[in-house]
């Protein structure tokens, strides 16, 4: 497990540290924030796309042999990045590129972990995974923030490159996993496999486009956000990200304090109106002190929810319907993504971020009352499984 722990380390250090600089490549464009959401709905396409290859390649092929593929294809693609830095459009192409990749290694790293760690141990196994993506986008952005500051953008996307080709030497010493065998959901038509999904999953995969409602949103606005309505320079935005750790030790803390596998439904539902609400709060402050608070609460609950939703798809799903259903939540997040993505940076040009912000917690509002209603009314109520 410490060879799982230090890949990604390495694999998301490297990507934190171009984030900033896919944010900075539209900077001296007219339509900044518009360009801006190009990019990352062009990454989230393709991850999508990866979706409707990497369960039927996890389950030809090992996850390794995944897991090395997705590093290859997105780092080669990150480093062609530097070579087209003033044509938007093959950039695009190239975060496409990325993006199907990403999805590709992410599919086998779920797959992978889901049966070769103990069941009593995945949830923590997961929120640990969690604690080390926020981690490293503190280190990330640091980095980022000051390569693009002193040195500009083509180190810091050569550095995430380069991280991406490591990672894929690292799978080499993975653990193999072996290919799938037998029956298995992907031979199945999507419409008749996606009608047989349980309803406790069908809700799970609801709550999925509540969070990438908010995250999708926050993608877009985080580094506009720290740059124009608090002031900071590159530089100082991975140090100020760095009050994150506090709502991921108060996360960590109420995780080892209560048995959260079991964690009924609607409190799990309300972990996602908590990070939500803080998401709104962020709207209304301008405050360096407000701000922190709120963006340590929305980090903190937003790590819990991701992983107590991951460890419910690993336990509620059969072996065999588990990459295709891991694979789905990906791209399902991935779609909706896409089009706030879009949707944000256009009126985010036209009208403000903290107006696309508000709006978008509206929308989460009413999507998760839809849920809660279908979830705990009427004679079809859900049963979470044992």
């Amino acid at each position: 497990m410490t060879v799982w722990y230090f890949y990604l380390l390495i694999n998301l250090i490297g990507t934190y540290t171009s984030y900033l600089a896919v944010v900075a490549v539209p900077g001296q464009t007219k339509h900044f924030l518009f360009n801006l959401g190009v990019f990352f709905a062009a990454r989230n396409l393709g991850s999508t796309l990866a979706y409707f290859a990497a369960s039927r390649l996890i389950n030809r092929f090992s996850e390794r042999r995944c897991l090395i593929s997705g590093n290859v294809v997105s780092g080669l693609a990150m480093l062609s990045v530097m070579l087209v830095l003033h044509n938007i459009a093959l950039v695009a192409l190239l975060m496409l590129c990325v993006g199907f990749g990403d999805n590709l290694l992410s599919a086998a790293l779920n797959s992978h972990t889901s049966k070769s760690i103990p069941r009593e141990k995945l949830l923590h196994f997961n929120h640990n995974l969690q604690i080390i993506t926020y981690l490293t986008m503190i280190i990330g952005a640091t980095i980022g923030g000051s390569i693009i500051q002193y040195n500009g953008l083509k180190p810091a996307l050569f550095f995430d490159g380069a991280t991406y080709l490591v990672c894929a030497g690292i799978a080499v010493f993975l653990g193999s996993g072996a290919a799938s065998s037998g029956d298995s959901p992907a031979g199945k038509s999507f419409s008749l496999w996606a009608a047989d999904l349980r309803p406790q999953i069908r809700m799970l995969l609801g709550l999925e486009v509540c969070c990438a409602l908010i995250v999708g949103t926050f993608n877009l606005v985080e580094i506009p956000y720290y740059l124009h309505n608090l002031g900071l320079k590159y530089s100082q935005i991975g140090l100020y990200f760095s009050v994150t750790i506090f709502g991921l030790l108060a996360a960590k803390l109420l995780s080892a304090k209560h048995k959260l596998e079991n964690i009924k439904l609607r409190r799990f539902m309300l972990v996602h109106l908590v990070y939500a609400a803080a998401f709104l709060g962020l709207s209304f402050s301008s405050s360096l002190v407000v701000s922190g608070l709120m963006l340590a609460v929305f980090i903190g609950t937003l790590s819990l929810s991701s992983s107590i939703s991951t460890y419910f798809f690993q336990t509620w799903s059969t072996q065999a319907e588990r990459p295709r259903l891991l694979s789905m939540k990906v791209s399902l997040n991935k779609s909706v993504v896409i089009l706030i993505t879009i949707l944000s940076g256009y009126f985010s040009d036209r009208y403000d971020i903290l107006t696309v912000m508000r709006v978008a917690f509206i929308g989460f509002v009413l999507i998760m009352a839809g849920i809660f209603y279908r979830t705990f009314s009427g004679e079809e109520a859900y049963e979470q499984p044992a």
